[in-house]
Parts: C-alpha cells; structure tokens; sequence
C-alpha cells in the first residue's frame, strides 16, 4: 500500500514544540498542512492546537475543494482561538486540481518543477528590492521579522488560494523555517524519498546550532 507522507519533527532546544503537522482525508480531497507556532502563552493551548482542531473537525464536512478553500480562510480571519501566532502552509488537493496557501516563512517546495512558495518576511523583501541575495535569506539578520502571520488578532482579507496543475506521481515538501534554515535548496530538491528526507534531517539535528530552533519536515507523495 502507498503511504501518502513522510514526517518528521524535533523539538530542538525549545522549551516545547509548537510545530504542527496534520495530513487529513476528506471528501473526495485531502489536505495537508504545517505550522510553525510562536510566541509562547502561559496557557495549555497555543493557536496552533486551536487551529489544528478546527480545521481538522471542519474540513471532513465541507463537500468539495472549493468549499474546502473557503473554510479555512474564513477560519483564519474569524478572530476567534487561543494566543499565540503561528506560520501557515497548506495544500489542498483531489485527483484531478491542487490548491496552495503559504503565510509567514514555512514553505512548500514543489519537487517536481523546483518551486517554492517566497517567505513574508523583511529578509524577503531584501531579496526581492536587489539589496540581498535568495542564499544570504537562512542567516539575514531580519530572517525572523514575519511580515504576515496567523493567530486570533490578524487580518488577511486579500488572502486567496493559488491554483496550480496537479503533476502525476507529484512530490511536495512542507517544511518549517527551523528545517528549511539549515539546509540549501539544493539539497531539499533531492528529498524525493523517505530515506533521503530522514538522512537530511538527521543531519540538520545534528548540526550543533545553537539553540537549536522546532524543526519540522514532511514529504507528501500525491
């Protein structure tokens, strides 16, 4: 039997691991997300878990890709949940369509045409006015400063899913900064199986970064 992902996460040298990774089988679609949260509360449950909980409860309801879309950004500007703040990236998927959403610096890597999702962050937008390269954006001193974020306070009423052309035999990797930071994108594009993504983690664990930051790392095969 084919065995839809692989994931992997690890706590680093962080008081708790705020990374979350939910692969979920809906109605006809599936969805896949990863969360990088942060800013830690004083409470038992930070806006990830909140929002984990909800999108994993609402959509095995929804009928349809479409509406699927439609829940989980009605979800992130509801203004409801717990604090916290969090990084957001998604897919959402059937046989035949594959829609994508990407907010903060987690990212998703799509290995089959050697595409990615852009970060909303300072570093970014560096890159992106000539001022800094795409390979100095793992150690650019503004790599941290998040431009858009999900939690229960933030608005992002231009926010829409991007469409994009389901590939046969598609591999996609979700991955949190905490991962991605440590590694080239080079060597991401090669991640095609569960060996190789488990040898490439195993190194970025092993790393001797200090602290170590959550990192998280999972392969989707569609």
């Amino acid at each position: 039997m084919k065995i839809p992902y692989s994931h992997f996460t690890y706590q680093g040298d962080r008081n708790q691991n705020l990374d979350r990774f939910v692969h979920l089988k809906c109605n006809g679609f599936t969805v896949s997300f990863i969360m990088d949260g942060f800013c830690e509360n004083t409470l038992d449950m930070h806006y990830v878990d909140y929002f984990v909980d909800t999108i994993s409860r609402g959509c095995i309801t929804q009928p349809n890709i479409n509406q699927a879309c439609d829940f989980v950004i009605n979800i992130i500007n509801c203004h409801e949940g717990t604090d916290g703040k969090s990084t957001l990236s998604m897919i959402i998927y059937d046989d035949n369509h594959m829609k994508y959403i990407s907010i903060g610096d987690s990212r998703i890597y799509f290995l089959n045409n050697k595409e990615r999702t852009k970060d909303d962050s300072v570093a970014q937008r560096f890159v992106e006015s000539g001022l800094s390269t795409e390979s100095s954006i793992p150690s650019h001193p503004y790599r941290n400063r998040l431009l858009k974020f999900v939690s229960r306070k933030s608005s992002h009423q231009d926010l829409s899913f991007k469409n994009r052309r389901l590939n046969n035999s598609e591999k996609i990797v979700l991955c949190t900064d905490g991962f991605w930071s440590h590694c080239k994108d080079d060597i991401i594009w090669d991640m095609d199986t569960k060996d190789k993504v488990s040898n490439v983690f195993s190194s970025v664990i092993t790393c001797g970064f200090d602290p170590l930051d959550n990192a998280s790392v999972a392969l989707i095969f569609i």
